[in-house]
């Protein structure tokens, strides 16, 4: 079975928390036991050290993934304020202000749903 075979099995185990736990698990008995992660030869999916190391790296690009996300979340919320209070600058009266604060939060909900 190659790499790529074997690490889709170990996703295949289950979603990333749950695959977190079983590392978790598996950590928590190599301490208890003393011992080293139980491996085979050939790999196999379930082996300890691969699960681990599979689930690991998933992890990080999750969590790459995630905070480039709320990056741009970032970017798209300060540059919807942004807009939103030049638009209000321009007119828009909400009880005898220029409502900037209240187009800007409109703004940043039409462009934050899309």
């Amino acid at each position: 079975m190659s790499a790529e075979q074997l690490e889709k099995r170990v996703r295949d185990f289950g979603n990333l928390q749950a695959r977190l736990e079983k590392c978790h698990d598996f950590i928590g008995k190599m301490c208890k036991d003393g011992r080293p992660p139980k491996m085979t030869i050939p790999v196999q999916w379930h082996d300890e050290d691969f699960f681990i190391a599979t689930t690991i790296q998933d992890a990080i690009a999750e969590l790459s993934a995630l905070q480039a996300r709320i990056t741009e979340l970032e970017e798209k919320v300060e540059r919807a304020f942004y807009d939103g209070i030049q638009q209000g600058a321009f007119g828009v009266n909400v009880n005898g202000t220029t409502g900037a604060l209240v187009k800007a939060e409109e703004y940043a909900k039409k462009v934050l749903s899309k």
